[in-house]
């Protein structure tokens, strides 16, 4: 008998803002197999200080940040590597965040846990 295959464990990972004045973030992670950053496959773009599932198996230190303007009016923040753990408790700070717009480039994603 074939094992049903199982979902990979995930967890809430908040993507901070900081002092990002446009309000969207680029998100990369990086490939170990090719040693090497890639725009994330799920989500290369969020607002800030929205909440994201992600796999456990990538670190922390695996996911970069960097405010971004989808206009291009303004270039990019320096990356800052690491994203946040989120606590059980503190998840609501995500969870009614009213429905956000596609940035102007038309990229995902909005404010809503996934």
């Amino acid at each position: 008998m074939v094992a049903p295959e199982r979902a990979p464990a995930v967890a809430w990972v908040l993507y901070p803002g900081g002092e990002c004045e446009t309000g969207w973030i680029e998100v990369e992670r990086y490939d170990r197999e090719i040693r090497a950053w890639r725009a994330h496959a799920h989500h290369p773009r969020v607002r800030a200080d929205a909440c994201r599932r992600e796999d456990v198996s990538s670190l922390l230190n695996e996911l970069r940040v960097r405010c971004i303007d989808p206009s291009g009016a303004r270039p990019p923040s320096p990356w800052r590597v690491g994203a946040e753990l989120q606590k059980p408790l503190s998840r609501d700070r995500c969870a009614f965040r009213p429905p956000e717009t596609k940035p102007e480039d038309g990229s995902t994603s909005g404010g809503r846990p996934e």
